[in-house]
C-alpha cells in the first residue's frame, strides 16, 4: 500500500476569520466606508441581506465576493469570514490568500473601530491514494488492529486536538483527517482530506482586543505553523 507524505498534499481551500462584538455595527456603515477599499478585490456585486428585528447576529448581513468566485467575505455583526478556494488548473495562492486577510480585516478594524476579540484560520487539503481508508486506519493504528476490526474499512475519521501557545497566542489546535472523493470529469477519485483549524480560545474573547499589529501577526505565522503540523502527522 502506498504511503501519504506532507508533501502529497494539496490545497484546496482556505478560511479567515475575527469575531467581533456586535454593539454598533451599522450595515449602512460598511457599505459607505468599508467596502470602496474592498471592490477592486471583491469585484462582483454585493449581496446585503435586510436584517428583521430578531435576525440571530451570527447570519452574514453582507457577502462580497469576486467575478470568478475564487474569494468570498461574509460580514455579520459578530463576525467577519473571509474565504478562497483554487481555482480549476490554477496555482494555489496560499500566501497571498492570507496576505489580503490582513489587509481587509486591518482595514477593517480601523475603518469601523470594531474591537476584535478572537482570531481563527482553517486550511483544506488532500492527497489522492487508491485505498484511503486503509491507509488511514494503518497509519493512524497499532498494527493489531490491521486484521480486526480494521482490516478493509471503507471510510476513515480521525479528529486531534490540542491547545498550547502559539507566538503570543493561546490557541485551539484541530487536525481532521478523513476519507473523502473527489469528482473530477465524472469520475470519483478517492482521496484522504486534511481539514486544519487553529483560533484563539472562545473563553478568552471577552477580555482580548487585538489590535492590527496582533492580527498581522496572527495571519502572517499560521500557514508555517499549518505546514509544521501537517508533517509532524504526515512525515
Amino acid at each position: 500500500m502506498n504511503p501519504l507524505n506532507y508533501p502529497a498534499f494539496i490545497f484546496t481551500s482556505w478560511q479567515a476569520t475575527i469575531f467581533t462584538l456586535d454593539e454598533d455595527y451599522s450595515t449602512a456603515k460598511v457599505m459607505t466606508d468599508f467596502y470602496p477599499k474592498v471592490s477592486k478585490i471583491l469585484d462582483a456585486d454585493p449581496q446585503v441581506l435586510p436584517a428583521p428585528s430578531g435576525m440571530p447576529t451570527e447570519i452574514p448581513r453582507i457577502t462580497l465576493m469576486n467575478k470568478d468566485n475564487t474569494l468570498r467575505l461574509q460580514i455579520s455583526p459578530v463576525r467577519l469570514s473571509f474565504f478562497g478556494r483554487v481555482a480549476k488548473d490554477a496555482k494555489p495562492q496560499t500566501e497571498q490568500f492570507y496576505k489580503q486577510a490582513i489587509t481587509l480585516f486591518c482595514d477593517y478594524h480601523e475603518i469601523l473601530a470594531r474591537r476584535v476579540g478572537r482570531l481563527a484560520a482553517v486550511i483544506k487539503r488532500y492527497a489522492t491514494h487508491e485505498t484511503p481508508g486503509l491507509f488511514l486506519a494503518r497509519h493512524f493504528c497499532k498494527e493489531e488492529w490491521s486484521d480486526k476490526p480494521l482490516n478493509r474499512p471503507e471510510s476513515f475519521e480521525l479528529h486531534a486536538h490540542k491547545k498550547y501557545n502559539l507566538s503570543l497566542f493561546n490557541v485551539n489546535s484541530w487536525v481532521r483527517s478523513k476519507t473523502g472523493q473527489l469528482q473530477e470529469k465524472g469520475i470519483s477519485i478517492p482521496i484522504v482530506l486534511v481539514e486544519q483549524d487553529i483560533n484563539t480560545l472562545a473563553e478568552d474573547s471577552d477580555d482580548k482586543s487585538f489590535a492590527p499589529d496582533e492580527i498581522k501577526e496572527f495571519f502572517s505565522i499560521i500557514l508555517q505553523e499549518f505546514d509544521n503540523i501537517l508533517q509532524m502527522y504526515y512525515p
